[in-house]
């Protein structure tokens, strides 16, 4: 104890009955109590608000996180548009690309078709049987005799 309280219950215990002195000590060892419960209480609740900051930050940096990962999956979303976009750019001007080499194709075959004049030469060559006969200097003669057939034809075509 203090000097004061020493001199505070040397005073009470003086002047006062004891019987009231009495009283007046188990107040001030309650007090006392009271005292160590709240510097107790005082530690727990320092610990407490430390814990509760702790956990302000922690919820700060997941707000963080979670805008971040906000922002992330609408670039994500954004960029997978572009590509989408362009993909499909690339596929219109792919087919605009084979409607114009199968127009040409087909300009160039027109044109080929329309402009040409063919012809077809036939070549056999043939052996045609001839009943035997007796040649100009009286041999006789009994084997076929092998001619050439040409056979030639022109067509137009029409448009």
């Amino acid at each position: 104890m203090n000097e004061l309280e020493k001199e505070i219950q040397e005073a009470i215990a003086k002047n006062l009955p004891s019987q009231v002195g009495e009283v007046l000590t188990k107040k001030l060892e309650e007090l006392e109590n009271v005292k160590r419960q709240n510097s107790s209480f005082q530690l727990k609740l320092k610990s407490k608000e430390e814990e509760i900051e702790a956990y302000l930050e922690t919820i700060e940096k997941l707000r963080r996180f979670d805008d971040m990962e906000q922002t992330l999956i609408k670039k994500e979303k954004e960029l997978q548009d572009r590509e989408r976009a362009q993909k499909i750019f690339e596929l219109e001007t792919q087919l605009k690309c084979e409607i114009e080499k199968t127009t040409f194709g087909n300009s160039i075959l027109n044109s080929l078709v329309r402009n040409i004049e063919y012809r077809k030469n036939v070549f056999n060559n043939e052996t045609i049987n001839i009943p035997p006969y007796t040649d100009k200097n009286g041999n006789y003669q009994c084997m076929g005799v092998k001619t050439k057939i040409t056979q030639e034809e022109t067509k137009e075509t029409q448009e």
